[in-house]
C-alpha cells in the first residue's frame, strides 16, 4: 500500500523533531573531579555528579555547568580554559574541601555565561580565569552574580548583549575586579567592567574595579543601580574612562532607563608620582550622591552652561583630596 504524506505532517515532524534535538541539548553537566580541560568531555557526568553517563560533546551556551565538593572531597584540581568556552550558567558549591584553580592559558580566551554564575568561596577557590567574562543573558528577570570573595583577575567583566534589555545582572555579595598582574598602573586599560545592556544592580554591596563605561551605544534600555555602594576605581592609564557614561537625561526619549545612586560613593583613587589625570564622563542630568577623587580629574559630559542645564547634573558632595582637582570647566546647579 502506498502511504501518502501532506506538506502538513512533514512541516509538524520537522519541527518536533528540532524541538526534540534543541531540549536535549540543554543539558546539565558535571565536573567529574582532578583536573582537566574545560573542553574534555571526558571531565563530564551528564545530569547529576557520578551518574555513570560521560558527556560526548564539551559544554555550550545552553549547558548548565556544575562544580560540587563532592567532585574534589578526595582531591583539589585545576581546571583549565585553552580556548573560548561558554555555558548556560556556571554554579560552583559554596565551599570547596580541597583548592582548586579555575584557570586561562591566556588573556584572549573569552568565557560566555548565558545566566547565572555563582563561584565557590575564596581560598579553596583560585578563579584565575585571565581573559575576558562576558555575561550575555537575555533572561526577563534577575541573574544573580555571586562571586563569594574571589577577586576577579581579568581583562575585562562585560555585562549585557543586544537582547539583555529585561535582564537584571544583580550582584549577591561584593564584586572585585582587577587586572590579571594585579598593577594598577601598568601601562593597558585592563580590570575594565562595562555595560553594554540591562540593568546593573549592586545592592549595596562593594564594588572595585580598574575601570567601567557604558558608551559603546545608544540602547534605551540600559540602567544601573549602585544605591548604597562604595565603588572605588583604582586604574591609572591616562586615557581611559575611569567612569564612562553616556547617559543623558535632556534628551526627548533618554538613553537609558534607570540610574539611581542614592547613598552611593564613587571613589577614584591614584598613586604616588603618576602625573596623568584621570578622564570621567558623568553622563548629563543625573543625579549624583558621594563623588571623591585623590587624583586630578578630567570630568565631562556636564560641561553645559546653566542655561543650557534643563536637567542639571548633582551631586550631594563633590570631594577633592590629596592633589585632587578639575581640569575643566564644570557647571552645577544651585
Amino acid at each position: 500500500m502506498m502511504r501518502h504524506f501532506t506538506w502538513t505532517s512533514i512541516l509538524f515532524t520537522s519541527v518536533l523533531i528540532l524541538a526534540t534535538a534543541t531540549e536535549s541539548y540543554a543539558l546539565k553537566y558535571y565536573w567529574k573531579g582532578g583536573s582537566g580541560l574545560f573542553v574534555d568531555q571526558n571531565k563530564w557526568w551528564i545530569n547529576s555528579y557520578n551518574s555513570g553517563t560521560t558527556a560526548y560533546q564539551q559544554p555550550i551556551s545552553t549547558d548548565t555547568v556544575y562544580f560540587t565538593a563532592d567532585a574534589f572531597l578526595l582531591a583539589g584540581g585545576t581546571i583549565t580554559v585553552d580556548r573560548h568556552v561558554s555555558c548556560a550558567a556556571m554554579v560552583w558549591d559554596a565551599a570547596m574541601p580541597n583548592p582548586v584553580s579555575f584557570v586561562s592559558t591566556n588573556t584572549n580566551h573569552n568565557l560566555d555565561i548565558y545566566g547565572e554564575m555563582s563561584l565557590a568561596a575564596a581560598p579553596n577557590l583560585d578563579f584565575f580565569f585571565r581573559g575576558n567574562l562576558r555575561l550575555l543573558s537575555t533572561i526577563s528577570g534577575v541573574v544573580p552574580i555571586r562571586t563569594r570573595g574571589q577577586r576577579l583577575r581579568m581583562m575585562k567583566v562585560t555585562m549585557g548583549d543586544t537582547g539583555s534589555g529585561s535582564t537584571i545582572f544583580d550582584l549577591q555579595d561584593d564584586f572585585y575586579l582587577d587586572d590579571p598582574t594585579q598593577v594598577n598602573h601598568h601601562g593597558l586599560a585592563t580590570g575594565y567592567l562595562e555595560l553594554i545592556n540591562g540593568t546593573w544592580r549592586t545592592n549595596g554591596h562593594n564594588v572595585r574595579f580598574d575601570y567601567f563605561q557604558s558608551m559603546a551605544n545608544n540602547l534605551t534600555t540600559r540602567g544601573i543601580d549602585i544605591s548604597g555602594s562604595m565603588i572605588t576605581i583604582e586604574g591609572s592609564h591616562p586615557y581611559a574612562n575611569h567612569w564612562g557614561l553616556n547617559f543623558n537625561a535632556t534628551l526627548a526619549v533618554p538613553n537609558f532607563s534607570l540610574f539611581n545612586a542614592a547613598g552611593s560613593t564613587i571613589h577614584v583613587r591614584t598613586y604616588p608620582n603618576l602625573p596623568w589625570n584621570k578622564q570621567v564622563y558623568m553622563g548629563t542630568g543625573l543625579a549624583y550622591h558621594n563623588f571623591i577623587s585623590d587624583a586630578p580629574i578630567s570630568m565631562y559630559g556636564i560641561n553645559q552652561a546653566p542655561a543650557a542645564m534643563t536637567v542639571p547634573t548633582t551631586f550631594n558632595e563633590l570631594h577633592l583630596r590629596e592633589g585632587g582637582m578639575i581640569t575643566h570647566s564644570v557647571y552645577y546647579s544651585a
